[in-house]
């Protein structure tokens, strides 16, 4: 039988019993056999052609998916199943993808020394390292996160390795580890002080002494820093010829192990007075509690959630009451934020900090995003965002872990792209708050001084409770009326 292989750690490579296909007939048809390979699993054509040309009509994007599906099954017919309504990979046929076999040598806590190489072998790159689509956001989206897991997972293997080598006094095999590190991600001051440390115990000073200056260079180049305390006290001890053997200790520290960190929960205070909507909490809480089971490589759809109503109906209220009734059902926290008012690098970097990242040498949002979505890979999390305008100010705050939810309140679904829609989901209208709503509002606020209050001035209040709950005007006036009493 043929054999399917997708090499996808670097630029995708694509061949059948070790010939390469090259000429396949655009880099959609490529994503389509990536994504559909990945996932294992049937999609239906409305999805295919809304996650390849998502910038395009439903019709002509169906149109463009049968042609490039014709053209693909001249070459890769035996490893596809396609039906009319739907397709996916050939469950029967052989299919080997390199990603595979890295997740299985990483999969256990701590992986043999065999599988740690064999994982630093089949890292050439970063996952479709090079491989971009043009009007293809989902594609991106999707591939994104991934992306990051896989670096982690590499950085850490690499990490290990480095310091079992150096622990055994192979320098020459450590080197090589950090110097892969280093390619992969040049600015990591860390790798930098190993490899300088790693340099001077084999006998290379001037070496460590370069690597020292190649640092400091890099990170005023990328970040606009000078090396930290610990590179600069270790560049003067090389300088001073104060390293020795026993010095073997290793001096990175893993990007992807934070310091200790507790549940965060970032919510204000719960509301003192929430009555009324008792169906529509039941409900969204509900939602919000079951988790998505997604397919292998598979990015969860439906994973937000949004309250869409005017100003004054009480949907941050709602959104409030609902993070403190699901807080034990998210054991890594509920995160909150005002989108408003706050720049979403800030947001991220806040929420680094949290979870014991230090995301400030970051200097972009993508990647800022993209690594605390590898923070939340595998954590249970409610982001709740509040007050939402805009669909690409929120994107970079969107979390992709099978168990993360997002909870948001938005004035109009009109400001929201079709095409983000159709991706996540669930969206609930929220209406003015009824006049029993806000009579109880009003009564829960006046509390037991309501038999102390002139009869005239109480009666009249109640009568602008239901007047403004009819009209379409703001629905705080209960507790505005209530405070003017009180």
């Amino acid at each position: 039988m043929n054999q399917l292989n997708l090499t996808l750690l670097g630029m995708p490579q694509i061949k059948v019993d070790d010939r390469p296909i090259t000429n396949l007939p655009s880099r959609k048809a490529r994503a389509l056999l990536i994504y559909l390979a990945l996932t294992r699993q049937t999609h239906s054509r409305q999805h295919l052609a809304g996650f390849l040309w998502g910038e395009m009509t439903e019709e002509k994007a169906r149109r463009n998916l049968r042609v490039l599906l014709t053209r693909l099954r001249k070459q890769l017919e035996p490893f596809l199943s396609i039906e009319r309504r739907e397709l996916g990979i050939n469950l029967d046929s052989d299919v080997w993808i390199d990603v595979d076999e890295f997740e299985a040598c990483l999969a256990l806590a701590e992986p043999t020394l065999q599988q740690l190489h064999r994982a630093a072998k089949l890292y050439q790159n970063h996952f479709l390292d090079g491989f971009a689509l043009r009007d293809a956001l989902l594609f991106e989206e999707w591939q994104r996160p991934l992306q990051e897991r896989y670096r982690q997972l590499a950085m850490d293997a690499l990490y290990r390795l480095a310091v079992y080598h150096t622990k055994q006094k192979q320098y020459g095999m450590g080197i090589d580890f950090t110097g892969q590190l280093l390619v992969l991600e040049p600015w990591m001051e860390e790798a930098h002080r190993q490899m300088m440390l790693l340099q001077a115990l084999s006998g290379q000073r001037t070496a460590a002494l370069a690597q020292y200056e190649a640092c400091r260079a890099v990170l005023l180049e990328e970040i606009g820093v000078e090396p930290s305390e610990a590179t600069t006290a270790l560049y003067q001890q090389i300088l001073n010829e104060e390293i020795d053997a026993d010095m073997d200790r290793p001096a990175i520290i893993p990007s992807s192990e934070p310091v200790a960190w507790t549940p965060p929960f970032q919510p204000p205070a719960r509301p003192p007075h929430f009555v009324g909507r008792v169906a529509l909490q039941d409900e969204i809480a509900g939602v919000l509690k079951t988790a998505p089971t997604p397919s292998r490589g598979q990015v969860v759809s439906s994973q937000i959630h949004a309250l869409v109503g005017m100003g004054g109906v009480g949907k941050s209220t709602l959104a409030n009451q609902l993070a403190h009734t699901l807080r034990d059902d998210f054991p890594d926290g509920v995160l909150w934020a005002n989108v408003a008012a706050s720049e979403p690098m800030s947001v991220l970097e806040s929420w680094a900090q949290l979870y014991g990242y230090d995301f400030t040498r970051i200097a972009d949002v993508e990647n800022m995003a993209a690594a605390f979505q590898g923070v939340l890979a595998d954590k249970s999390v409610l982001i709740v965002l509040d007050d939402v305008t805009s669909a690409a100010r929120i994107r970079p705050l969107l979390p992709t872990g099978d168990h993360n939810h997002v909870l948001l309140t938005t004035p109009a679904t009109r400001i929201w792209p079709m095409r983000f829609m159709q991706k996540y989901g669930r969206w609930r209208s929220f209406h003015r708050k009824t006049a029993v709503c806000c009579l109880a509002i009003f009564l829960a606020k006046i509390g037991s001084m309501q038999s102390q209050m002139p009869p005239m001035k109480f009666a009249s209040c109640c009568k602008i409770c239901r007047w403004r709950s009819k009209s379409r005007r703001s629905g705080l006036n209960p507790v505005l009326a209530a405070a003017w009493l009180t």
